[in-house]
């Protein structure tokens, strides 16, 4: 048992230490080009998902009656048929691009391990293709995932675009000046950085190594267990 349990432990710190070189190998390798892919994409997908939203949340406030939103009319707002709708189309864009993003990292990711210079449209095919197989293998269950890494890590932008953006500035200033709006976002954010850190690896073993939703999942955390404070600097790398 004792040597079972140190192959173990020996086998995740390989693998752990695999996906860390991989991940300075693309640094030297191929940083230029995976810089260029994800500003140009932050930069054409963020644009498209910023309008598609706001046009979706103006659709739906004219659906159901108000001008604008504040705390007392969110509550009846939100469970109107045409904003459950429309919630549901942005959070599905939103969730699919992210997907496609991720995709494009793990293929940078892929080529360094191999040693080959890949070009943003080669990343940005491969980002497709990985997305398309996780869409065929039914993996349905990343998209909430990535989704949810996406808002951890560019809360702040997220958070200087919508309080620029009506009528949405009107709702962040309503939750940052009420004790239970701040209490809320409190409670998502570590919601988010607990999830993040126990499945941060699972885009890596489902792409990579192709395995399905809940094979990956415990590989993810199989690789991380007992990994402490480490996981959190490995996070925000």
């Amino acid at each position: 048992m004792g040597l079972h349990r140190a192959g173990l432990q020996s086998e995740r710190r390989i693998s752990v230490n695999r996906f860390i070189k991989e991940t300075n190998e693309v640094m030297k390798l191929n940083l230029r080009q995976l810089a260029v892919f994800i500003l140009l994409y932050r930069l054409v997908a963020g644009t498209f998902y910023i309008r598609l939203v706001n046009q979706l949340l103006r659709f739906s406030l004219r659906a159901a009656g108000y001008s604008y939103l504040t705390m007392s009319n969110m509550g009846a707002f939100l469970w109107r048929p045409a904003t459950v709708v429309c919630v549901a189309l942005a959070l599905a864009a939103g969730m699919a691009l992210m997907l496609v993003e991720i995709g494009g990292i793990i293929t940078a990711y892929q080529a360094s391990a191999y040693l080959r210079r890949v070009d943003s449209v080669a990343i940005l095919k491969g980002a497709l293709e990985k997305a398309g197989d996780e869409w065929r293998k039914r993996n349905w269950r990343l998209l909430p995932l990535g989704l949810g890494t996406y808002l951890m890590m560019n809360s702040y932008l997220l958070f200087r675009i919508l309080s620029r953006i009506k009528p949405m500035n009107f709702v962040m200033y309503e939750l940052l000046h009420s004790s239970g709006g701040r209490l809320g976002l409190a409670v998502l954010a570590a919601v988010l950085i607990v999830v993040g850190m126990s499945t941060m690896l699972i885009f890596f073993t489902c792409m990579v190594e192709q395995r399905n939703f809940y094979d990956g999942l415990r590989r993810s955390v199989e690789l991380l267990k007992n990994r402490g404070c480490g996981r959190l600097g490995f996070y925000w790398l």
